[in-house]
């Protein structure tokens, strides 16, 4: 017999509007702890419902065999930098390209979808909402990543992107399994109609947990017209993972006047870093050179170039590989034939598909070698 369970959830946040929800948070990859119970997240404004701006985390706990002992409870309320999410008391807020017909930004609720992911030492959850920037109507998205390490979650990085004067909004955000993340929106202004981008955030960024998106905007659809007669948008977009390679992303939004949808898949080919670092196992003519690479998620190739100038450094090591992580990894190539006692110059090469990278010139002299001198004895020769 199909059951149900329902709540009036006292710790509702509120809105301009009264509308509000409180989504669910999905699941990718790894599954969550064994017992975990079902999450959602919702925000607090303080200009709309008082308090603390704030990020608002509930917990579903269901019980099918005696359904009253369920429980839905807010468990955390964690401060966040301030935002407004206020545009009008009504649902015409975001501003067309040729038209006085304004779209609804949907700045009441965290967007579609909120998203979980278990990588064993540590959880995470991503999310993002519509913010007003300036004031009047300047839509742009706030972005959390929360990070869980222990028994409570609490916020790792944030950031509001509103790079210039056109509006975004619709948005929708994912972590991948090279520790990357894409924000997908719906983007418009007077000057431009409704249309699709998205931007990221690289690995390198991502470790810093700096708050910046800092792969650049690209545009995955340039609308030709705009909405009119109806302020209804999108309702909602959505980022999503591919689980095949755990690394490239689909968007889906609405673009244009004619109430179409647009799919898109792309993935972030990231330049490898490379470092070269001091040799070692220096002898008379050979040494060890050593760098280290971060691969960026890329397969990536290396190899050393040296010699005794450092602007004619004409002799190369094998091509090698240093696999496709997204941590530096130590490399080391063997080198011989070398002369003694010279000055050699060395610097890392590293490539993928997302470009090229190499490391400062560093130097090392091999060991002098060994010079026998020979003195012939001396003896006292007797006068005759």
């Amino acid at each position: 017999t199909a059951q149900s369970v329902g709540f009036n959830n006292p710790w509702r946040p509120t809105s301009s509007d009264g509308f509000m929800c409180v989504p669910p948070i999905d699941n990718d990859g790894a599954l969550a702890p064994a017992g975990s119970p079902g999450m959602y997240i919702a925000f607090n404004d303080d200009g709309s419902g008082g308090g603390t701006d704030q990020l608002w985390i509930y917990e579903l706990t269901v019980d099918w065999t005696n359904p009253t002992a369920s429980t839905f409870t807010r468990t955390q309320q964690i401060d966040v930098l301030p935002f407004s999410s206020f545009f009008d008391n009504n649902w015409n807020n975001i501003e067309q390209k040729g038209t006085s017909q304004r779209l609804d930004g949907i700045p009441q609720v965290i967007m579609n979808v909120p998203q979980y992911r278990n990588f064993g030492s540590y959880q995470t959850i991503v999310c993002c909402h519509t913010v007003n920037t300036n004031g009047v109507r300047l839509a742009g998205i706030r972005w959390y990543e929360l990070r869980k390490t222990g028994s409570t979650w609490s916020l790792r990085q944030q950031g509001t992107y509103a790079p210039d004067i056109h509006s975004r909004w619709m948005g929708s955000i994912m972590l991948n399994g090279s520790n990357e993340l894409a924000l997908g929106y719906s983007i418009s202004s007077t000057s431009m109609y409704p249309s699709i981008r998205y931007c990221g955030q690289s690995a390198a960024a991502y470790a810093s947990a700096n708050g910046i998106m800092d792969i650049a905007e690209d545009s995955i659809f340039m609308a030709t017209n705009s909405q009119t007669g109806v302020n209804r948008w999108g309702d909602y977009s959505q980022m999503s993972v591919d689980p095949a390679d755990d690394k490239t992303f689909w968007f889906t939004d609405q673009y244009g006047g004619n109430r179409k949808t647009r799919i898109a898949s792309f993935k972030f080919n990231i330049p490898p870093t490379a470092v070269t670092d001091t040799a070692d196992l220096i002898t008379y003519y050979s040494a060890n050179l050593n760098g280290s690479i971060n691969p960026n998620g890329l397969p990536t190739s290396f190899f050393f170039r040296y010699g005794t100038s450092p602007f004619g450094m004409t002799d190369s090591t094998a091509v090698d590989t240093a696999g496709s992580g997204i941590t530096p990894v130590n490399v080391t190539a063997p080198v011989s034939g070398l002369l003694a006692g010279t000055k050699y110059y060395f610097r890392i090469f590293a490539s993928n598909i997302g470009g090229n990278a190499s490391g400062s010139n560093l130097n090392f002299t091999t060991l002098e070698a060994p010079f026998l001198s020979v003195t012939p004895p001396s003896r006292n020769v007797p006068a005759w």
